[in-house]
This record gives structure tokens, C-alpha cells and sequence, in this order.
């Protein structure tokens, strides 16, 4: 609920500044945009600790996890910055940002397909 008034206040403000000082109105969406993550950080930390868990209950220490965690976070951070660089007119920059995150998330995650194609591979 309080991310949700933080956007619309962020929105109002930003509306109302973009036309005299658009500066402004970029800099009050970015700090409501920080704000949401960080309150968003409250929600993702039971799953973080379910995921700590999962990953001793397999003996793992964090070799099946942190792929994955990395993975969904570069997903994130790339989906927020491209809709960051749209909302300042730089639409190539958000694309080309899109397309890095989902390279970098399929890079953090290479030595978990490794993984899964050398057990795949003994199987057969």
C-alpha cells in the first residue's frame, strides 16, 4: 500500500513539474522509483530466506540459488532502468538495456545450465 501512494505522488508531482522544469519532474520519479525498490526489499526478504534454506536443505551452499537470485535481480534492475530511460525519451538506450540485462541474466546463470545439460548428459 505505501509503494502504491508513493507512485501516485511521485506521478502527480512529476506531471505537474514536467512541463516548467523536466529536470525535476525525472529526478521526483527516480527518487520514487529508489523508494519502491527499497520498500520492495522488505517483501523479497522472506523469499530470500526460503531460498537460504532450500539451498542448505540440499547441501548446495548456494550453487543452485545464487544463479537464479542473480538472474532475477539483473531482470529487475535492467526492467526498472529501461523504463527509467523511456520515461526520459532515450527509447533506444532502454532497449539496448534490455538487451544487456537479458544477456547478463543468461550469463549468471551459464554455470546452472552447465549444470543441468552434464546431468542431462550422464542420464543418457
Amino acid at each position: 500500500m505505501k509503494a502504491a501512494l508513493i507512485c501516485i505522488v511521485s506521478a502527480i508531482f512529476a506531471v505537474a513539474l514536467k512541463k516548467t522544469v523536466p529536470d525535476i519532474a525525472f529526478g521526483v520519479q527516480l527518487v520514487g522509483t529508489i523508494v519502491v525498490i527499497l520498500l520492495a526489499f522488505e517483501v523479497l526478504s522472506p523469499i530470500y530466506s526460503f531460498l537460504r534454506e532450500a539451498a542448505a536443505l540440499l547441501g548446495s551452499s548456494g550453487m543452485y540459488v545464487t544463479p537464479v537470485l542473480k538472474a532475477a535481480l539483473i531482470g529487475v534492475l535492467s526492467c526498472v532502468g529501461s523504463a527509467l530511460c523511456k520515461d526520459a525519451g532515450q527509447s533506444a538506450l532502454s532497449v539496448s538495456l534490455e538487451v544487456l540485462g537479458a544477456a547478463a541474466a543468461v550469463y549468471t546463470a551459464l554455470p546452472l545450465l552447465e549444470m543441468f545439460v552434464h546431468t542431462i548428459g550422464e542420464m543418457l
